[in-house]
């Protein structure tokens, strides 16, 4: 009798050590899959930013390039406009605006080109 508790006992403590390394398997496995899933969703996360990153001011630079051909444009159909355009309009606008205004449009292009230089 004694040896029958001695077998049943073993068998219990079998069955409880696979359940236990079979727990142990899962767990270890789910720990593993999201680490897997955390990385993807890094890398995907960091590769969704380098995208935007890239064409994020392509707009400011072609309005910015507008506004410097505007007056090449104009002044093939009328010159004299845009003389005076030049010479009476800007002469009226203060200096510190047209400093602020240069360095918003030399902020645009440097930005836009050190930006790209990184997103490569």
């Amino acid at each position: 009798m004694f040896t029958g508790l001695i077998a049943l006992a073993s068998t219990v403590i079998g069955i409880g050590g696979d359940w236990l390394k079979g727990r142990q398997q899962i767990v270890k496995a789910k720990a593993t899959k999201a680490a897997e899933l955390i990385q993807t969703k890094t890398d995907n996360d960091h590769l969704w930013e380098m995208e935007q990153i890239k064409g994020k001011d392509r707009w400011l630079r072609r309005g910015s390039f507008l506004v410097f051909s505007i007056p090449m444009i104009w002044a093939a159909f009328d010159a004299q406009a845009v003389n005076d355009y030049f010479t009476i309009a800007l002469a009226s606008v203060p200096d510190w605006y047209v400093k602020a205004y240069m360095m918003m449009i030399g902020g645009i292009w440097g930005i836009s080109a050190i930006k790209s230089l990184f997103a490569k």
